[in-house]
């Protein structure tokens, strides 16, 4: 199952992912870079895309029937990564977590004359 790391310079596939990932480094599939390399270098290139929940979802739920799925160690890093990036799309995407509460006060605080 194992597929041949000669055609992918895993080195590099896994410096430019690792920092299109930051601060979820800590969670970079290292199962996925041994076992499939073609895989880590799709989630090289589209990480932080919008495309990559779609990939992801392919890879769990594959339409071909005569697939065997992969190993627990390898679905665990494929998942990790789909709950991250689950987490990321739906994080808002201007200013912080604080943003709203602080539109929330100003436009009380304008109402009430202060």
């Amino acid at each position: 199952m194992n597929e041949s790391t000669e055609n992918y310079d895993v080195s590099a596939i896994r410096a430019r992912l690792l920092a299109k990932m930051g601060a979820c480094a800590a969670d970079y599939p290292y199962h996925v870079e041994r076992h499939f390399p073609r895989i880590l270098a799709q989630f090289a290139e589209l990480w932080g895309t919008a495309r990559l929940d779609g990939y992801l979802e392919t890879l769990m739920l594959p339409a071909r029937q005569e697939r065997v799925g992969f190993p627990l160690d390898v679905a665990i890093d494929i998942l990790r990564l789909s709950r991250i990036s689950a987490m990321r799309s739906s994080a808002p995407t201007h200013g912080s977590a604080w943003t709203s509460v602080e539109k929330s006060t100003r436009n009380r605080n304008a109402v009430a004359g202060e």
